[in-house]
C-alpha cells in the first residue's frame, strides 16, 4: 500500500481562508478506507481541533499563545502572526516528521526550540537516504524563513499529486505497492 498522502485543504463558500492555527500530528486523524486505481492510498486523513482557528483575510494577530511551539513558523514566534503560511510551515515540519518518523525538535525546552527556528534558522532534516530529492525540495519549501516563499496549499496539493502520479512515492522509506 502506497503511504497516506496528506488531506488537502476544502474549499468553502466563506470569502476568508481557513487558517487552523495548530497542525501538529495529534490533529490528523485516519481512516481506512478502500484502495482503488484511481485513489491507491487505503486511507483518508481528516484534519480535527479546529480551537484555534481562524477566518483571516491575509493574516491575523494574537497576543495568546497559539498552537504547539514545535510546530509554529518563525514569523508566529517572534510576532504572533498567524495566516496560512504560518499553517504551510506548520505543515512543513509535520511533513518531515511523517517521512523520517523522527520528531522534530525532540528533548529541546520551548525556548530551545523558538531559539531554534528563529535565531538558527534550524528545520528537520531530511535525509536524501530517506526523502526523495522532490519530496525533499517541497517540505523545505514549506518550511521557508519569509512567508512569502512558501508554497500555497493549493501549490502543494498539485505537487503531491504529481509526485504520486510520477512514483515518487514509492522512493520514501522503503515503502512497496
Amino acid at each position: 500500500m502506497p503511504p497516506v498522502r496528506p488531506a488537502t485543504p476544502a474549499s468553502h463558500p466563506h470569502p476568508c481562508p481557513l487558517s487552523h492555527g495548530d497542525l501538529k500530528p495529534c490533529n490528523v486523524l485516519l481512516k481506512a478506507a478502500p484502495a482503488t486505481p484511481a485513489d491507491p492510498r487505503g486511507a483518508v486523513a481528516k484534519v480535527a481541533d479546529f480551537g484555534l482557528a481562524r477566518f483571516v483575510g491575509c493574516d491575523h494577530v494574537t497576543t495568546a499563545t497559539h498552537g504547539s511551539i514545535a510546530y509554529q513558523a518563525p514569523e508566529v514566534l517572534v510576532t504572533r502572526r498567524v495566516g496560512l503560511p504560518a499553517d504551510v510551515f506548520s505543515f512543513g515540519v509535520l511533513a518531515a516528521e511523517v517521512l523520517t518518523g523522527v520528531k522534530a525538535f525532540k528533548g529541546l525546552s520551548i525556548g530551545r526550540i523558538v531559539h531554534a527556528v528563529v535565531v538558527e534558522g534550524r528545520r528537520p532534516a531530511l535525509p536524501a537516504r530517506v526523502v526523495p530529492a522532490l519530496l525533499a525540495a517541497l517540505v523545505a519549501a514549506c518550511l521557508a524563513r519569509e512567508p512569502g516563499d512558501r508554497p500555497g496549499f493549493g501549490d502543494i496539493r498539485v505537487a503531491l499529486r504529481g509526485m504520486l502520479e510520477d512514483g515518487v512515492w514509492r522512493e520514501v522509506g522503503g515503502v512497496e505497492e
